[in-house]
């Protein structure tokens, strides 16, 4: 064996060891790498953020990196496609007493996000200057509480962790979503039923933001196309319905709807992400988007279960909470180097070092506290210390079978 093979097999088995999720033929692959789209997306919103001012002398470029840095927010609203998916999924398959799910969900959230607030708290302190905190001590108490809870995002408070707005809405997802399961319990051997039902359940929700709430939740409604994707896709029957050409208007449908809702819609009428329309069809871009790749052998369901995307979707929530302070700080070491000389030079290298700085510090806390926190069974982590294999039900496995699929119906 060349010294060449040997160092690629270690780093491929070091890279196995670190980033592969455990639970051998039980996962659904494709949603892995669905999760590294999604926050390779997100990573464009805070990039044009920190380096597009370098290309305001090139109106082309700007415009290409603004494009990018706006529509990029759409990763969001596939973070939540896929997790109404999940989570509708794992509670149907196996009920779960409503508080038991909630503590479950803060032990999955809150480690990483509390590692990651409490470094912003740190920073807020030593450079005042970009704090958010208020300066008198009750009322920076308060903020912070309200930041505990997660307030800020579905509330109107600032948050402190800039991308902390969606785990206000995922929290209050994980709120509302076993009472769902619980009404159409009732409705376990009837899923055309329980799909008219979250269909409706969907149509309402939309005409209570358009006229009652006026937009102020609506990207919530993510979660619910996430929960009809799963009831959908459960039936092996729908695959026989997806053809190639499918795939790439799905595509299509995600490009030119994220492109309205961000792009277009806040520039004609002045608006910045309120849109109940324009979300709605998205929504329903995005639920044909995982379809295909999930359910279709294509191009689609290639780059989801390609290995790369899905380490990256498996540290993808270290990796949402924690890229925003690494590219700040590579912003401000940047800005001290004065490098105005060569804008465009710049903003390329600091695209290319910011994806590696980002994935560096990810890593850093998906290792240290996600993974061992938050991923690992705590019985089995008190034990050996070690991450092990866990059981999803058989609508998240990659293999399922017609039979099982016949049985659930």
């Amino acid at each position: 064996m060349s010294s060449a093979t040997g160092l690629r097999q270690a780093v491929s088995q070091t890279a196995h060891d670190w980033f592969e999720s455990p639970g051998g033929h039980t996962r659904l692959l494709p949603m892995e790498g669905l999760r590294g789209v999604a926050v390779l997306l997100v990573y464009f919103v805070h990039a044009h953020s920190f380096f597009g001012p370098y290309l305001a002398s090139y109106p082309r470029l700007y415009s290409a990196s603004e494009y990018l840095g706006r529509v990029g927010n759409a990763g969001v609203d596939l973070f939540f496609v896929l997790s109404g998916f999940i989570i509708y999924a794992a509670l149907t398959h196996k009920p779960v007493p409503y508080f038991s799910f909630l503590q479950r969900r803060v032990r999955r959230i809150y480690p990483t996000f509390l590692a990651i607030l409490s470094s912003y708290l740190v920073l807020s302190f030593v450079f005042r200057s970009e704090s958010r905190i208020p300066v008198h001590t009750w009322a920076a108490a308060k903020y912070i509480v309200e930041n505990i809870f997660l307030l800020p995002g579905f509330f109107r408070i600032v948050p402190i962790v800039t991308v902390a707005w969606s785990l206000s809405f995922e929290f209050a997802f994980y709120l509302a979503v076993p009472i769902v399961v619980l009404a159409l319990r009732r409705y376990s051997q009837d899923r055309l039923r329980r799909v008219a039902l979250l269909s409706g359940l969907w149509g309402l929700f939309v005409l209570l933001e358009a006229f009652v709430f006026h937009g102020s939740h609506i990207r919530m409604l993510s979660f619910l196309s996430g929960m009809l994707l799963q009831e959908i896709s459960a039936n092996e029957k729908v695959r026989a319905y997806l053809a190639p050409r499918g795939q790439w208007i799905s595509v299509a449908a995600v490009v030119v709807t994220a492109s309205y809702h961000f792009v277009v819609q806040p520039r004609v009428f002045g608006t910045n992400g309120s849109g109940v329309l324009s979300i709605a069809l998205m929504s329903v871009a995005l639920f044909f988007f995982v379809l295909y790749s999930l359910e279709y052998r294509g191009a689609l369901h290639m780059m989801s279960t390609w290995r790369p995307m899905r380490y990256w979707g498996n540290i993808s929530f270290s990796y949402y909470l924690a890229h925003g302070v690494t590219l700040k700080a590579m912003a401000t070491v940047l800005a001290r180097l004065h490098p105005e000389h060569h804008p465009v030079v710049t903003y390329c290298a600091a695209l290319v070092a910011g994806i590696a700085a980002t994935w560096v510090s990810a890593t850093v806390v998906y290792l240290f506290v996600e993974k061992p926190m938050s991923l690992t069974p705590q019985k089995r982590r008190a034990i050996t210390g070690a991450a092990v294999p866990v059981s999803f039900p058989w609508s998240l496995r990659r293999d399922r079978t017609v039979a099982e699929t016949s049985a659930s119906q």
